[in-house]
């Protein structure tokens, strides 16, 4: 078995405003590399990546309000 992975991942939400103004609206997307070391009783791994997340929320008589962010994670278990 190759202890090498990859793992992507992606979601958008979208939650309602009570006010009446619109919707506001996150998507994010990422991609990891996971590492699964060897072994007879315990899976121990570690991961990392980076991965694109996104904001939008309106503003009534405004527009909307939308921001890009840039992120990098890493994992041990």
């Amino acid at each position: 078995m190759i202890p090498l992975g990859v793992r992507v991942e992606g979601s958008y939400s979208r939650m309602a405003s009570k006010g009446g103004g619109g919707d506001a609206h996150f998507t994010m997307l990422t991609g990891n590399l996971l590492y699964k070391f060897p072994s007879a009783t315990v899976s121990p791994y570690v991961n990392g990546g980076a991965g694109w997340y996104n904001a939008a929320v309106p503003a009534t008589g405004v527009g909307t309000f939308s921001h890009n962010h840039f992120g990098g994670n890493a994992r041990a278990a």
